[in-house]
């Protein structure tokens, strides 16, 4: 199980401002930005057991330094 919270000081805004001869331009926008997320998974398959000590090898027991 996982939560997720986006954006937690609600700070995503952004503002433009354009001046032109004729017109002046400005606006802001905040979003609701604000989100939980809760998520599950689950797996179906089997876990496979871990054998112990390998006899045939290719473990580090065998091997000369």
């Amino acid at each position: 199980i996982s939560l997720r919270l986006s954006d937690i000081a609600d700070t995503r805004e952004f503002s433009y401002e354009s001046n032109q001869p004729d017109f002046d331009l400005s606006g802001r926008f905040k979003r609701e930005s604000r989100i939980l997320f809760l998520g599950f998974s689950y797996s179906l398959r089997k876990e496979r057991k871990r054998r112990g000590n390998r006899s045939r090898g290719g473990g580090f027991d065998d091997m000369d330094f």
